[in-house]
């Protein structure tokens, strides 16, 4: 892999979460993933890059905020920041990955953006640095970008994954978790140097991360 090479002050706007121009009326975009469904997904994979965050919300050591945004900035470790996250230990075996939970924008906007950039990045710049790629979502596979930009398109995902329940996501400012979900998630993987003839794989995922039949 690249080694880092990251240097200089963060400035304010890098401390700010990915957050798109939406009304006041819309959910706000900074809601952080659950710890224990994290924990879950470390089993099988081991984040070295987050896409979408800030220096204090990171799911990984390195991260893409809002300054450089992963909308225009190629998802690669030389372009990333150090952040103040020191992720626990992942898994023996656990696969290197790039972690996305995009903010989710005025009626899907960004996340739909941030699906269709992520494919290209999974085929340009993880998968050839031997990196899966692991975004979470808002499950809306009735709206057509989610079957244009995941499932199909110039290159869909391998994986997709449906949460049993909601996801009850983390108040950044209580740093408590919030039971204004919505909708269910679906986690949609791009697994590096493999791709699934036919169509992705669908399967279950529990609330703490781990899939249906209870391992990865």
């Amino acid at each position: 892999m690249t080694d880092l090479n990251l240097t200089g002050e963060q400035s304010p706007d890098e401390r700010r979460p990915h957050r798109g121009k939406v009304p006041k009326t819309e959910s706000r975009d900074d809601w952080q993933t659950p710890p224990s469904f994290l924990d879950g997904l470390r089993q099988r994979w081991r984040f070295a890059l987050d896409a979408a965050c800030d220096v204090d919300n990171a799911v990984a050591a390195v991260g893409l905020t809002a300054k450089r945004s992963a909308l225009s900035t190629p998802w690669a470790f030389a372009n990333g920041i150090r952040t103040k996250n020191t992720p626990p230990p992942s898994m023996p075996g656990a696969v290197p990955a790039v972690w996305c939970n995009p903010p989710y924008g005025y009626r899907g906007a960004l996340a739909r953006d941030f699906v269709a950039r992520g494919a290209t990045q999974a085929r340009d710049e993880c998968g050839p640095a031997g990196l899966d790629l692991v975004m979470l979502l808002g499950a809306t596979p009735d709206v057509r970008w989610f079957h244009e930009c995941a499932l199909g398109g110039p290159w869909p995902c391998d994986e997709v994954w449906f949460t049993r329940g909601r996801l009850a996501f983390i108040d950044p400012e209580r740093g408590e978790a919030a039971g204004q979900n919505t909708t269910g998630s679906a986690l949609l993987v791009w697994r590096a140097g493999w791709r699934r003839p036919g169509g992705p794989f669908v399967g279950s995922l529990r609330k703490d991360g781990v899939p249906a039949g209870g391992a990865w």
